[in-house]
């Protein structure tokens, strides 16, 4: 049943989750293979479908499954079956998230106006206020991890926007600094939200200070974020500004495909150079899993969220910074490798009303984690001024 503009998906049907199961089933082989034992698989789904379900929804991942739901026009093998088989993946994605959504965090997939999809992600019930966070790039909401706790522990309501072509929210090309706001605007309408602060880390930093433009927003916070990186004076910024332990942004990331796949314990390795020891510290510690599933999950989909954020960071911004006078807290780790002290220092003296917190030896993951706390209470703090 395809729900109104603004709605979320329906609850979907038992057999759509039969369906699903079976199509999670053929991705993990090839096309072929998937295509030759379809009558064999189809039993063996409906045998292990409770095991099975349960299974993802205690890692939350359903990425495998939403790959192929937004690939499925590019299959080379192409069935009435398997056909029906693709047209029924979202309805098993949004049971594996209604369970997930009894055991923690709930996701929505809310329909817009203009066919496009956004993925939305929250902690506790729904209110007047709330705490809006922006992840960043190469992942997902569930990149915010750290925030979401922090905001749920004092009983606040938390909203995650995963970005436009990121996981299951639908690509939105050309987006540009400018109207990030657009998501963020949708999801509080739906969710019924008179007033909000917003929060971004890294690449998601552009959008907590986009939603500015908002007049409900009271004030934003960026945690490592990005600032305007072809500004006229950043250079200066640049020389003037490196990160304490001496190392700068200029490595090259791995393929994308390989943030797509890593697991928990492959993120040291893939980002390398990038790390601060602290960093290191976060990434082979107990919330490891978190970043993966996050990568995981954003990527699931394809390249184009992160390829859409790389282009954004490098266009300009379209927004008058100075005239910016709403309250926003930058939050900057003084060995952040990926965005150095220059972002930070940046934007604190570019915004109109801004102010540095600058963070003794924290770099760009784990000035998050590590300081979770902190930042959620600076947001709460411009809440209720």
């Amino acid at each position: 049943n395809e729900p109104p503009p603004g709605a979320a998906f329906p609850w979907p049907t038992a057999s759509g989750v039969g369906v699903g199961i079976f199509m999670l089933a053929c991705a993990m082989d090839s096309e072929e293979s998937a295509a030759a034992e379809i009558s064999e698989r189809a039993t063996l789904v409906e045998r292990f479908m409770i095991e099975l379900l349960i299974t993802l929804v205690r890692v939350r991942d359903y990425t495998i499954l939403l790959k192929i739901w937004r690939r499925r026009e590019n299959l080379s093998l192409r069935t009435p079956f398997l056909d029906k088989v693709a047209g029924c993946a979202s309805q098993f994605l949004l049971i594996a998230n209604f369970i997930c959504n009894i055991l923690g965090m709930q996701t929505y997939l809310i329909h817009l106006d203009n066919s496009q999809i956004l993925e939305v992600v929250t902690e506790g019930d729904p209110r007047d206020s709330a705490i809006v966070l922006h992840h960043g790039a190469l992942g997902s909401s569930e990149n915010m991890a750290p925030l979401f706790r922090a905001a749920g522990d004092r009983g606040y309501f938390a909203i995650g926007i995963t970005r436009p072509g990121y996981a299951a929210s639908t690509r939105r090309e050309g987006r540009r600094a400018h109207d990030y706001y657009f998501e963020t605007q949708k999801a509080i309408e739906y969710f019924q939200v008179k007033q909000f602060v917003s929060l971004g880390w890294s690449s998601g930093g552009p959008a907590a200070i986009s939603d500015l433009q908002d007049g409900r927003c009271k004030g934003a916070v960026t945690i490592a974020g990005d600032a305007p990186r072809i500004s006229e004076d950043w250079d200066t910024y640049i020389q003037k500004y490196p990160p304490k332990n001496g190392s700068l942004e200029d490595f090259e990331f791995p393929p994308l495909e390989d943030f797509r796949t890593c697991k928990p314990d492959q993120i040291v390795h893939l980002l390398g150079e990038g790390l601060s020891r602290k960093d290191t510290e976060i990434c082979t510690g107990e919330f490891r899993s978190d970043l993966s599933h996050a990568m995981n999950h954003g990527l699931a989909s394809g390249d184009f969220g992160a390829l859409d954020d790389f282009e954004s960071d490098a266009s300009p911004w379209g927004i008058d910074l100075e005239k910016m006078m709403k309250q926003v807290a930058v939050f900057q780790g003084d060995e952040d490798r990926l965005c150095t002290p220059a972002h930070g220092y940046f934007l604190a003296e570019k915004l109109g009303n801004a102010e540095l917190f600058l963070e003794s030896g924290e770099g760009h993951i784990s000035l998050m984690y590590n300081k979770s706390s902190r930042i959620i209470e600076k947001a709460i703090d411009f809440l209720n001024q």
